[in-house]
């Protein structure tokens, strides 16, 4: 629950993200062994974001957090490229002019 917490924050009550997450995207990944459970579905995310580590992959290109500093979605999207390849197509959400949610759609080799 801890690295559930930290790295994939619930933004609903009782664990409703989690759930609508979890019947959302990891119903389909049942049949994939590293994700066929519940647990295992989460666990194989949350690795995933660890072994990624967006944050190093963007410092890796010169962009880092600051007040004063702002990025084009097309500066994060070539750095994130750059790092993890061309096949690798970031979606990003921003709200109010500040980025709240960056998407990877990874294939079950990342998972490897």
């Amino acid at each position: 629950m801890p690295d559930l917490e930290y790295y994939w924050t619930d933004s609903r009550a009782k664990g409703g993200f989690w759930s609508y997450e979890w019947n959302k995207h990891g119903k389909c990944a049942l049949n994939v062994p590293i994700t066929g459970t519940q647990r295992a579905y989460f666990e194989a995310a949350i690795n995933i974001v660890k072994k990624l580590n967006l944050e190093d992959i963007l410092a890796k290109r010169g962009i880092v957090p600051h007040p004063s500093k702002k990025y084009t979605s097309q500066q994060l999207t070539t750095a994130i490229q750059k790092v993890l390849g061309a096949n690798i197509v970031p979606h990003l959400l921003c709200r109010r002019g500040a980025l709240t949610e960056l998407r990877l759609c990874l294939d079950k080799d990342t998972l490897q």
